[in-house]
């Protein structure tokens, strides 16, 4: 079970509670750019899509429940790829990812008991966006 908080947003990877998201960074959505000038450019470079949609990595902060740092650890250790669900008032996000960064936040002087954890996923592919 995840620290108590009235915060709306959870976290779960490979269908264990990670626990409750303070801050979500959003994952971008993103293309790359191919150079396609040439002799008829008129000396302009010109660049199209590559085709290709790539997501870029997603930053949580996380209050976690006692226990769960070492197994986010030996599952980043581990290269750990599974199911990643981040749910809100507003959309659930599904997608396959690992983490890439965990880093334990300093102790909180009003509330000591609370873990709090900085946790960066990286998306392998593609994203499940629904509204709630």
């Amino acid at each position: 079970m995840s620290g108590e908080t009235n915060y709306g947003a959870t976290l779960t990877k490979g269908g264990n509670s990670i626990g409750d998201c303070i801050v979500i960074d959003f994952t971008e959505l993103k293309t790359n750019k191919v150079q396609v000038t040439s002799h008829n450019s008129n000396g302009k470079r010109e660049w199209i899509p590559d085709g290709l949609i790539g997501l870029e990595d997603i930053t949580l902060s996380v209050i976690v429940a006692s226990g769960i740092l070492p197994a986010m650890y030996a599952e980043m250790e581990a290269g750990t790829k599974s199911e990643c669900v981040i749910t809100d008032n507003v959309d659930s996000m599904t997608f396959d990812g690992f983490y890439t960064s965990l880093k334990k936040e300093a102790a909180d002087a009003q509330n000591p008991d609370v873990i709090k954890v900085t946790v960066v996923l990286s998306p392998t592919g593609d994203i499940d966006i629904v509204s709630l």
